[in-house]
Parts: structure tokens; C-alpha cells; sequence
């Protein structure tokens, strides 16, 4: 196969229709509200940009992040969660500043066939939250600021959306102006974002950090810096305003990246990227619930 023809088959679209290219599809869904998921990077091969649809060990990686920090929303939305052609871990990190360009070429437009194939195919009228994470979380961004901006009446079911591993930042926020950046957890139509560092992590050289980046406490849902001990959370949390980061005060060594040079260099020690979503899952799931409630009831209020 030449490489202009590779490269052609790189770009053809994804089939959503084809059960095998979702991870997972609630069935009879029970739920009120639904949940797109998607995965963070799962996919490590430095010798390809681009994972193949098939490939199993970006399958394997990413049934892995869904049984380990997703399951537990099952029970307060309908999953949905499709597969997408990833941008390689290795490629992505090492090319940073021409990450939105490698993004756009194959990732942005599988997740938005398949998130157009969700809404005309299993929504049904639903309203729902879109759930990303690292790179998932960089693709929901662009998903909402710059694919459904000019789409209001699909925003307007967008219940909330987390960008967790990836900064939001004002700007952003001036594209869709039916949307806010979150600041209680009764908030809806909003955006909740955060990356989790321990206390005297350089922000700065964080490759998912952006300048002027908002957050929010993920267990206190306040916006200011006052310390939120860890209740039924992994860790405690404190929203560091300067950087626009949380901040672990008390370190779990289990749920840090491995203090090493090749990662260090992107994820500045302490890192707690890789469970940002499990460390605070059960605040996550008990907030789906509150301001889910809070739009049903906006909803009766204005018929």
C-alpha cells in the first residue's frame, strides 16, 4: 500500500451504525439524562500518528478506563461511549504545539460522526453531559466551542459538560454564549474543567495546561481556595486561582504518574492525570444528579 493511500484510508469515515465501534451503548435506557463519553488516550505507538479503529490495545486500554472510572455513572445516566481513531500518545506529546492540528485531522471528525449518530439515532430527545478526559476532554472542548457553537438548539440539552484533564479558559467560553463555566453545583448548560496536581506541581508545564485556565472544586463546588477535605473522595481538593489547577495537599503515591524524567517533562511531579476522573468520582456522580435534577426542574418551570 503506497503512503498517499494510507494516508487516504486514514481519513475515510468511521461507521457508527456498526454496533463493534461503540464500547458502550446503554440498552433500555432507564435514565433521564444520558452520558457521552469520551476516552482519554489509550493508544502508545510511535511509529503511527493514528490509532486504527481496531486496534486492540487501544480497546483493551480503554474498557480499562471505562471499568475503572466510568461504570459508576451507570447509575445516574445512560452511557454512551464510541470509539474513536486516537491520536498516538507518543506523537501527540512530543508535537504539542501542533496538537489541535494532528487532533483535527482524524479524532475531531470521528467524534463528531459519532456523536451525531448518538443524537439521531439513540438519544431521543433526552437531555444529555458529555464526560471527557485527557485527550477526551481536548476533543469535548473542541466538540462544543468550535463543532456545536452554531448549533444552540442542541446546546440548550446540554445538561454539562466535564472537560476534566484539559483547560478551559474565558475565551473559549465567548464562543458559545448559551454556555458558563460552572461556579455552584445546583449550575446547568455549563462546563465543569480541572486538572489535579499535588501542591508544588509547576502548573506551568503541565501539557494540558493553557494560560488564564478556569476550575472548579470538584467536592466543595465552589470557585474559591478553600481546602475540601476528601469525604468520600480519594483526596481532598483545593482550587489554586493562580494557575486555575486543584491542588492535592495530601499525597496518595498510588494514583501519582511515576516520577520520571520522560514523564516529568509533561506531567510535572506530582501528577495526578491519569484517575483526575476516579479521584473524585463519587463528587462527580452525586453532581450529575443535582444538576441534572436542577434542569428537569427548569424545564417544568417554563412549560
Amino acid at each position: 500500500m503506497t503512503a498517499n493511500k494510507r494516508k487516504f484510508k486514514s481519513m475515510d469515515s468511521i461507521d457508527y451504525s456498526d454496533t463493534k465501534n461503540w464500547l458502550k451503548i446503554a440498552e433500555n435506557p432507564q435514565n433521564r439524562v444520558d452520558i457521552f463519553v469520551l476516552s482519554p488516550t489509550t493508544y502508545f505507538n510511535p511509529l503511527r500518528r493514528f490509532a486504527p479503529i481496531s486496534s486492540h490495545a487501544m480497546r483493551h486500554r480503554m474498557q480499562n478506563f471505562y471499568d475503572e472510572q466510568v461504570a459508576a455513572f451507570e447509575k445516574v445516566g445512560n452511557i454512551f461511549f464510541p470509539v474513536y481513531r486516537q491520536a498516538s500518545a507518543t506523537i501527540l506529546l512530543r508535537k504539542k504545539s501542533s496538537r489541535k492540528k494532528l487532533l483535527s485531522k482524524v479524532p475531531d471528525n470521528d467524534v463528531l460522526a459519532a456523536f451525531n449518530y448518538y443524537l439521531e439515532n439513540f438519544n431521543n430527545g433526552r437531555p444529555f453531559i458529555i464526560l471527557g478526559h485527557s485527550q477526551g476532554a481536548e476533543l469535548t472542548a473542541n466538540l462544543i466551542f468550535n463543532r456545536l457553537n452554531s448549533r444552540p438548539e442542541i446546546l440548550k440539552k446540554l445538561v454539562a459538560a466535564y472537560i476534566i484533564g484539559y483547560s478551559i479558559t474565558p475565551q473559549d467560553l465567548e464562543k458559545t454564549p448559551s454556555l458558563h463555566f460552572a461556579t455552584s453545583a445546583r449550575d446547568f448548560n455549563a462546563i465543569v474543567s480541572f486538572n489535579v496536581l499535588g501542591k508544588d506541581a509547576d502548573a506551568k508545564k503541565l501539557v494540558t495546561w493553557r494560560k488564564n485556565s478556569l476550575a472548579i472544586n470538584p467536592i466543595s463546588w465552589r470557585c474559591d481556595e478553600t481546602l475540601a477535605s476528601a469525604g468520600k473522595n480519594l483526596s481532598d481538593a483545593r482550587l489554586d486561582k493562580t494557575f486555575g489547577v486543584i491542588r492535592v495537599t495530601t499525597e496518595n503515591t498510588k494514583l501519582m504518574l511515576p516520577n520520571l524524567p520522560i514523564v516529568n517533562s509533561l506531567f510535572p511531579f506530582p501528577s495526578y492525570h491519569l484517575y483526575e476522573v476516579k479521584i473524585y468520582q463519587n463528587s462527580l456522580v452525586e453532581n450529575i444528579t443535582e444538576c441534572s435534577r436542577v434542569y428537569q426542574k427548569s424545564l417544568c418551570e417554563n412549560i
